[in-house]
């Protein structure tokens, strides 16, 4: 089967997802404590200088053939990331963390109340409907057979 361009587009994309989830994780451990602009920049710089070498280490995979140079925790190591959990959540988290503690504590100590019982079943959804996708997305990548994935 004939590669057109836009297989590789979609795995970009796919990849690219992998990306905003990971800076989304981020977030909060910048959330009340950081401008959104300054969160911003510090992502552009996160992704370009942290998360996206890291994901090469991880997810690259050699291929002789088009001579592509994979990652060194994947072809050195063996090191199998089947959903991304050290790329997307361990990177993520970690970073959280590391700005929650240098940011110190929130600026408003008020507690906020819940906002929105339908909003937050809505984000539900969003979230169990992109688990399927990352989850369906990596058996593909790495197997090329989709009805294995769940």
């Amino acid at each position: 089967m004939e590669d057109d361009g836009a297989r590789s587009t979609l795995w970009a994309a796919f990849y690219i997802f992998f990306a905003a989830i990971s800076l989304a994780l981020t977030s909060s451990g910048a959330a009340g404590r950081m401008k959104i602009s300054a969160f911003l920049i510090f992502g552009f710089f996160w992704l370009t200088f942290v998360y996206a070498p890291l994901a090469h280490w991880v997810f690259a995979i050699s291929d002789l053939e088009t001579g592509n140079v994979g990652g060194w925790m994947r072809d050195v190591l063996g090191f199998h990331d089947f959903t991304g959990g050290t790329a997307v959540h361990m990177n993520a988290g970690a970073m959280g963390l590391a700005l929650a503690v240098i940011l110190g504590p929130r600026s408003s100590t008020s507690m906020t109340r819940p906002h929105s019982l339908p909003l937050v079943l809505i984000g539900l959804g969003i979230i169990i409907a992109g688990w399927f996708g990352f989850n369906g997305g990596t058996q593909v990548a790495q197997t090329s057979s989709l009805p294995m994935s769940s």
